[in-house]
């Protein structure tokens, strides 16, 4: 009985996957209103994947070292109009 509930269960969520895979978006497009896209959900994740593959093997045929931020910061300025006119009281 529970191996009845979990296959179904499976079978339900692989179909509301392939339902939100097959559907197309509305966008807004600035000073034309709201347009329905062309690709499916399935076709973006496509070539997002297709996009990030290819960053990847960019990267590991590069020369440069990806760039390293520091983690401390410096600590924060203060304004030059603030020690100017604090300087010139004195």
């Amino acid at each position: 009985m529970e191996k009845s509930k979990k296959s179904n269960k499976k079978a339900d969520l692989l179909a509301m996957t392939v339902e939100m895979l097959a559907q197309k978006n509305v966008e807004s497009v600035l000073f034309e209103g709201k347009k329905i896209v062309e690709s499916t959900n399935h076709d973006k994740l496509e070539t997002f994947s297709g996009e990030l593959i290819k960053e990847q093997e960019r990267r590991k045929t590069s020369i440069l070292p990806p760039v390293v931020l520091k983690q401390n910061s410096p600590s924060p300025r203060t304004s030059s109009a603030t020690s100017l006119s604090t300087s010139s009281s004195y």
